[in-house]
C-alpha cells in the first residue's frame, strides 16, 4: 500500500504542476487583454481576454479522445506522460510572445492556438491522472483519493494565484506577468520526469495480458455505455459551471462589479482556491462513509444554499468577510468536485474507462466550463443582481441531482480498483447505493 501511495502522490503532484499551467492564463486575464487586445474599450477587451482562455475547452474533448486512446491502448502511464509535456510548450510561448503593438493581428492569433494545445494536453491529463491514482488504490477509499487528486489541481492554481498576487503589485514592470509563465513551462518538465518514472496500473496490466488487440474504446462505449457517457456529460457540465466560478469568474466578479483592485482581487481568490482544495479533500473523504449517492445530494444541496451566503459574504467592505466568502465559495465547489472523479470512474470498465470518462467529461466540461465567467459576467452586467451567480449554480445543482436520481435506477457499476479479479462489483460493495 505503500507504494501505491507513492504512486497516488505522484499523479496528484504532476496533476498540480500542470494545473498551474492551465490556470495562470485566468489569473492574468487583465493583464492579457492589455497585451493582447489594446485599442478596445476595456469591456471588449476583457471579453476577448476571455474567449481567449475559453478557448482551451474547445480542443478538449480532441485531446481526450487521443490521450483516452492512448491510455487504453498503450498504458495510463504514457498517456499522461505526454500530456503533461505538451501543456509546458505553449506556457513557454505564451511566456515569451510579443504583444499586439509588437506583433500586431498575430499576437492573439498565436495566444489562442496556444490555449487551444493547452486544452488537447488537459483533455488527456485531468481524468487520466485521476484514473491513474485511484487504480492504484483501494476500492474502499476511491472517495478520499477522487479529493486527493482533485484538491492537487488547486494546489497548483493556489501557487499561480500567489504568483498573480505578487507580479501585479503596483510598481511591478510590465513584463513581470511573463514571469509565472516562464515557470510553469519549467514544472511541466519537472512532471514529464516525475510520471516517466512511475509504474503502470495493475488495472490497465490486468487488461492488457486479457486482450492484446482490443476494439475501438469509442465504438465499445457507444455500443454498451450510452447511458454512462451521456451521464459523465451532464458531470462535466455542473463541473464546469461550478470550477470556474472559481478561478475563472470571482477575479473579473471583484474588480469588475465590487471595485477591487486586481492585485487584491487575486489574494482574496487564494481563500476560495483553499475552500476548494479543502472541499474537495474533506467531501471525497466522506462520500466513503456515507455512500456516494448521499454525498451528492448533500453537495448540490450546498451549493443551492451555502452559494447565496457566500455571495453575501463578498459584497461586504470588510475584507475578512470577504475572504470567508471566497473560502464559501470554494467550499462548496469542492463538496462536489472532490467526490465526482469517484463517480465518474465507476461508469466505465477499465477496458474503456480513460476514453470514456475522459471524452464525456470533456464534452461537459467544453459546454459549460469555457462559456461559464462570460456568462455570469454578462448576466450579472446585464440584471444588476450579484447573486445572479449563485442562481445559476443553483438551477444546475437541481438539475443535476433530477437526473443523478433517475441514472441510479439504471446504472451498471465498475470497480475502479485493480484489487477485484473481474472488475464488475456491485452497487452495495462499491457503497454507491
Amino acid at each position: 500500500m505503500k507504494h501505491s501511495w507513492k504512486m497516488i502522490g505522484t499523479s496528484a503532484l504532476g496533476n498540480a504542476l500542470e494545473f498551474y499551467d492551465f490556470v495562470i492564463c485566468g489569473v492574468f486575464i487583465a493583464k492579457i487583454s492589455e497585451v493582447f487586445f489594446p485599442n478596445t474599450s476595456p469591456t471588449i477587451a476583457l471579453f476577448a481576454s476571455i474567449f481567449a482562455f475559453s478557448a482551451a475547452f474547445f480542443t478538449r474533448p480532441l485531446g481526450a479522445y487521443v490521450f483516452g486512446l492512448v491510455g487504453d491502448t498503450f498504458g495510463r502511464k504514457v498517456a499522461l506522460t505526454y500530456s503533461v509535456m505538451l501543456m509546458g510548450f505553449p506556457t513557454l510561448i505564451i511566456s515569451l510572445l510579443p504583444g499586439y503593438n509588437t506583433i500586431g493581428i498575430a499576437a492573439p492569433i498565436i495566444l489562442v492556438l496556444c490555449r487551444m494545445v493547452q486544452g488537447l494536453s488537459t483533455g488527456g491529463e485531468y481524468n487520466g491522472a485521476a484514473i491513474f491514482a485511484i487504480e492504484h488504490g483501494k476500492a474502499k477509499q476511491v472517495g478520499l483519493i477522487s479529493g486527493i487528486i482533485a484538491g492537487s489541481c488547486m494546489v497548483g492554481a493556489v501557487f499561480a494565484s500567489f504568483a498573480g498576487s505578487l507580479m501585479l503589485r503596483p510598481g511591478m514592470p510590465d513584463w513581470a506577468w511573463r514571469v509565472p509563465f516562464l515557470i510553469g513551462a519549467l514544472v511541466s518538465f519537472m512532471g514529464f520526469v516525475l510520471r516517466k518514472n512511475a509504474k503502470e496500473t495493475d488495472a490497465f496490466l490486468h487488461i492488457a495480458e486479457k486482450k492484446k488487440q482490443q476494439k475501438s474504446p469509442m465504438k465499445v462505449i457507444f455500443q454498451k455505455h450510452k447511458a454512462a457517457f451521456l451521464m459523465n456529460i451532464g458531470v462535466g457540465i455542473f463541473k464546469g459551471s461550478l470550477t470556474y466560478t472559481v478561478f475563472g469568474f470571482m477575479n473579473v466578479y471583484m474588480t469588475k462589479f465590487l471595485g477591487h483592485d486586481m492585485s487584491t482581487a487575486v489574494f482574496l481568490n487564494v481563500f476560495g482556491l483553499l475552500g476548494y482544495t479543502s472541499g474537495c479533500t474533506f467531501f471525497g473523504w466522506l462520500s466513503d462513509k456515507i455512500t456516494m449517492r448521499k454525498s451528492v445530494y448533500l453537495s448540490c444541496f450546498l451549493c443551492c444554499t451555502l452559494s447565496y451566503f457566500s455571495f453575501y459574504l463578498l459584497q461586504s467592505k470588510d475584507l475578512v468577510l470577504v475572504g470567508l466568502g471566497q473560502y464559501g465559495v470554494g467550499l462548496y465547489v469542492g463538496s462536489f468536485v472532490g467526490l465526482s472523479h469517484a463517480f465518474m470512474q465507476v461508469l466505465f470498465p477499465a477496458e474503456t474507462r480513460y476514453t470514456g470518462v475522459a471524452v464525456s467529461f470533456s464534452i461537459g466540461i467544453a459546454i459549460s466550463g469555457g462559456f461559464m465567467p462570460s456568462v455570469y459576467t454578462f448576466m450579472t452586467g446585464y440584471s444588476g443582481n450579484m447573486y445572479m451567480a449563485a442562481i445559476i449554480i443553483s438551477v444546475y445543482a437541481i438539475i443535476f441531482t433530477t437526473i443523478s436520481r433517475f441514472y441510479r435506477h439504471k446504472a451498471k457499476l465498475y470497480s475502479p480498483a485493480p484489487h477485484y479479479a473481474n472488475h464488475n462489483e456491485k452497487e452495495e460493495e462499491l457503497k454507491l447505493a
